[in-house]
Order: structure tokens, then C-alpha cells, then sequence
């Protein structure tokens, strides 16, 4: 099994300018937070929900921390 990579991108939904894909507002900033992997060795296909709500949680965390921080 490979490990499961949470991954946070933040601030998308606000460059993108209505129309065309990749029309990008100009001084928009996105952040894109890489978080640590969270192991899938020994998952059950009965513990797939618990290993997407792991997931979850941790890509709520690091968007949390983003707010902080800014």
C-alpha cells in the first residue's frame, strides 16, 4: 500500500477569474501545503472511511494553521 499524502491548496478559488481556465487574477496569492504522509500499510477495506476522515482532519488542520498564521 502506498501512504496517503494530505495536500492543502488555499486561495485558488480566489485568482481565478471568471471565464477561462488558468486566468489567473494578478496579486492573488495560493497556498499549497504539503502535509505528512499518513501510513495505509495494514487498512482494511472496512477502515477506508477512518483513513479518508485521517486525512481530512489533517488537511482541516493545515488550512487552520494558514489562517492563523496570516
Amino acid at each position: 500500500n502506498l501512504p496517503i499524502v494530505p495536500i492543502a491548496i488555499c486561495g485558488a478559488y480566489d485568482a481565478l477569474k471568471k471565464g477561462p481556465l488558468l486566468d489567473l487574477k494578478a496579486g492573488t496569492q495560493i497556498h499549497i501545503i504539503i502535509g505528512e504522509q499518513i501510513s495505509a500499510d495494514a487498512v482494511a477495506r472496512y477502515e477506508v472511511p477512518l483513513l479518508a476522515e485521517g486525512a481530512r482532519s489533517a488537511i482541516i488542520t493545515m488550512i487552520d494553521s494558514l489562517t492563523i498564521h496570516t
